[in-house]
């Protein structure tokens, strides 16, 4: 419990299974939610952990969250090809895909669905 209690803290939730994507989903209501699936071999995706951090520390009112795509388990439902892929949720609904690391389409899709 004290390990979940230090996750909620952080500007960035990390998630390791369908089933804490989709508890977090449940739990963020109305919120938007964007996930971040990465490997620690990928480097566009340590490029892009900064600038996600960042983000989640601007806009505090949006879950940010991360997925090592290498220890999660049973995500193929997320059709993740390439990395690293961000994923946009609103209402439990996946409602954008952002592939690649690009700060401006990043914002851009925070800003349009808040």
């Amino acid at each position: 419990m004290a390990m979940q209690q230090q996750l909620d803290t952080t500007p960035v939730q990390c998630l390791s299974s369908k089933e804490e994507i989709e508890a977090k989903l449940v739990e963020a209501g109305d919120k938007l939610v964007l996930i971040d699936f990465y490997a620690t071999w990928c480097k566009p995706c340590e490029a892009l952990k900064p600038v996600f951090k960042r983000c989640a520390e601007e806009y505090s009112n949006v879950i940010f969250c991360k997925v090592d795509i290498d220890e999660a388990q049973d995500i193929d439902e997320f059709k993740i090809q390439k990395l690293p892929t961000i994923v946009f949720f609103k209402k439990g609904k996946e409602v954008k895909k952002l592939i690649g690391f690009d700060i401006d389409k990043l914002k851009h899709g925070i800003q349009s669905f808040m």
